[in-house]
């Protein structure tokens, strides 16, 4: 009973304090760009795909044999320790990117796009933050000592990971699911136009089984990132500090080893993803999806096992 009372008293927080109205509020906006982006994406895609085609068609290369000819990619080193891709096929690259854009104009594939993008880029840093704010809520509002009292600092500290969970599962389906909507409206008032170019046919937009396992990929992220956000914010409860180095270490640090925290998790998850849309993440370096799974796993139980003890053998006091 006690248990639940202190996830009650932390979801009505949540509640509240309107955090997860402002959380989904950004991840819509991050939707809505997304959707108004990709026709103007796909008409430039378009257009590039005549000009080859046109240019191509005056030496003699139809698009009909270039649709049965492979892309050979070769790769090739940009002078500064890059690498970049050169294809002997323009026309069938310049086809296959300008029907993927359009495609990626229509709802669920949007949508879709949308999501795998926010998963690794906006989701990690909003959901930790959304953790950190929660942990330290009573340390900053002053109700520690007597929140920790009626529920027991255990219990408060499982209410939190609780109370977070379930607001990142809100955040994501109801922004989802408006950004689909939104998507779908700028589908319907701004159709990109095929007429001048009939040999153009996009592939099928990804289904609504590829959306929901998307979905629950994302949450499953949001919901680490959350969790780790209020492990950490218990541990040093100085939100100031940990929110901008957490911002440092995953933006302006490159991955250094097959061990990183981002490259274990892109591995763990990006076998469940399409990425169709202008977002392609790095190649992972070198480490098995089921290894990579374990020890994200074994980073958040940790970080959770650490942080409940501190919160239990913490003084109240400070």
């Amino acid at each position: 009973m006690t248990e639940f009372s202190a996830t009650a008293h932390s979801l009505r927080y949540q509640r509240m304090s309107r955090h997860w109205i402002y959380a989904s509020a950004l991840a819509v906006l991050a939707f809505t760009l997304f959707a108004l982006g990709a026709p103007a994406t796909a008409r430039s895609a378009v257009d590039f795909f005549g000009s080859e085609q046109r240019s191509l068609a005056k030496v003699g290369i139809t698009l009909e044999n270039s649709l049965n000819r492979p892309i050979r990619e070769e790769v090739s080193s940009d002078g500064n320790g890059g690498e970049f891709r050169t294809g002997d096929n323009p026309l069938r690259t310049a086809y296959e990117t300008a029907g993927q854009a359009v495609t990626n104009t229509k709802p669920v594939q949007s949508t879709i796009n949308a999501l795998e993008a926010l998963c690794f880029a906006l989701f990690p840093v909003l959901f930790f933050a959304y953790g950190v704010i929660t942990a330290t809520r009573d340390t900053r509002l002053g109700t520690l000592k007597v929140n920790a009292v009626r529920y027991g600092p255990r219990r408060l500290f499982l209410s939190g990971l609780t109370a977070v969970t379930a607001s990142v599962t809100l955040v994501v389906t109801v922004s989802a699911g408006l950004g689909l909507l939104v998507a779908t409206g700028v589908w319907l008032g701004n159709p990109v136009d095929l007429g001048g170019h009939p040999d153009l046919v996009p592939p099928p937009q990804a289904g609504v089984g590829q959306l929901l396992v998307t979905m629950a990929v994302t949450i499953g992220v949001g919901a680490f990132f959350g969790i780790l956000g209020v492990a950490l914010g218990t541990i040093f409860r100085q939100a100031l500090v940990i929110i901008p180095a957490f911002l440092v270490a995953f933006f302006l640090i490159p991955l250094t080893w097959r061990f990183d925290p981002r490259n274990l998790l892109m591995t763990a998850v990006r076998d469940f993803l399409d990425f169709k849309g202008t977002f392609i993440p790095s190649p992972s370096l070198g480490v098995s999806q089921v290894l990579a799974l374990v020890v994200v796993l074994g980073i958040g139980a940790a970080a959770v096992a650490v942080g409940s003890q501190v919160a239990t053998r913490r003084s109240l006091y400070r």
